[in-house]
């Protein structure tokens, strides 16, 4: 199916003042939504809509097209609705099935899950007219009231000492990173949501909302974080190719794990030679898919010491059973 990307960002923000284009990690927040959006390689054109000469101006070397809004629709009071319809206007001319909005204030959507939702959306395309991405609520709809003026809480009838997250059925919320739609159905119904919109789900780290500074200084730490494991694996796979002479040599014990076993300073263990294959920083999973599936190295010795587990406990994707599982792929490995 043929569709269009719509980004739209306007350059006055009260909560965050000129935030589309606040650089992190080298580049406007802007920008990652764009790249996003050309890294997919799922839209005929990416539109840009703007009052901002200045916002072109900095993203012009981008293969995408601008379109100059009027200052009427660059105010606050502008809904997103017209925003889009104005967008939807100009190029009514083109030949498309749908459109996806793209907010650049959620910078971590990646190409992958725009690739997803289009997926999704095509699947049900006879069902629905429009997606929405979500993620989990941060708390059930029934742990939220009013406060009324005399700030007490006789809104909140619960005993809230004994709640437990699990006795609620999931509640989700559009989390502002993917809306797409029917143009049809859109100018149509002037909003995105209802029983003819089909959710897509994304997990609650990658749904960063920016609105004011304190969202914006979230985003700078993930992508801070995100750096710190790149720098990781960069050194992991250094020391790995620093160690393709410990993978060929033929001794008694060999030791296999991460720091603590590397730093052993050790040549024989009660007379038996020692092998140290360890590798700071790494986990049983890289373990695995760097070194052992690959088949680096070539002999073990005819006992092996293993220790893993403290670089896989940091690794938030990783559960109990699947630092189990890893594990135990690298002892059948060994066998």
């Amino acid at each position: 199916m043929k569709k269009i990307a719509i980004i739209t960002a306007r350059s006055g923000s009260k909560g965050l003042p000129n935030k589309n284009v606040l650089f992190a990690n080298g580049k406007p927040l802007m920008a990652y939504s764009i790249e996003a959006a050309l890294e997919s390689g799922e839209f005929e054109k990416i539109i840009v809509s703007t009052d901002s000469q200045e916002y072109i101006d900095l993203l012009s070397h981008y293969p995408i097209e601008f379109v100059k809004r009027s200052a009427e629709l660059a105010s606050d009071k502008a809904s997103s609705f017209v925003v889009v319809e104005d967008v939807l206007n100009k190029y009514q001319h083109i030949d498309f099935d749908y459109f996806v909005l793209l907010q650049p204030t959620s910078p971590l959507r990646t190409a992958q899950h725009i690739q997803e939702a289009n997926t999704k959306f095509e699947q049900h395309f006879d069902q629905f007219d429009f997606l929405v991405s979500v993620s989990d609520a941060h708390k059930p709809t029934t742990l939220t009231r009013e406060i009324d003026e005399d700030e007490s809480l006789k809104n909140f009838k619960l005993d809230y000492s004994n709640y437990a997250r699990q006795q609620y059925y999931p509640e989700y919320s559009p989390n502002g990173a993917i809306f797409s739609a029917k143009p049809k159905a859109y100018l149509k119904q002037k909003h995105f949501y209802g029983e003819k919109c089909i959710a897509y789900f994304m997990a609650k780290d990658v749904s960063v909302d920016i609105d004011d500074r304190l969202d914006f200084e979230y985003f700078y730490f993930i992508l801070q974080q995100r750096n710190k494991e790149k720098i990781l694996l960069e050194t992991i796979k250094k020391t790995i190719s620093a160690k393709k002479e410990n993978f060929s040599q033929v001794k008694e014990i060999s030791l296999i794990g991460h720091s603590i076993l590397e730093q052993w300073n050790v040549e024989k263990i009660n007379d038996q030679s020692v092998n140290n294959l360890a590798v700071s920083g790494i986990s049983s999973k890289q373990y695995f898919d760097l070194i052992l599936k690959k088949r680096l190295i070539k002999n073990i010795g005819d006992k092996a010491l293993l220790m893993f587990g403290s670089n896989d406990l940091t690794k938030d994707d990783y559960s109990l059973e699947d630092i189990a599982c890893h594990i135990q792929y690298i002892v059948n490995k060994l066998k």
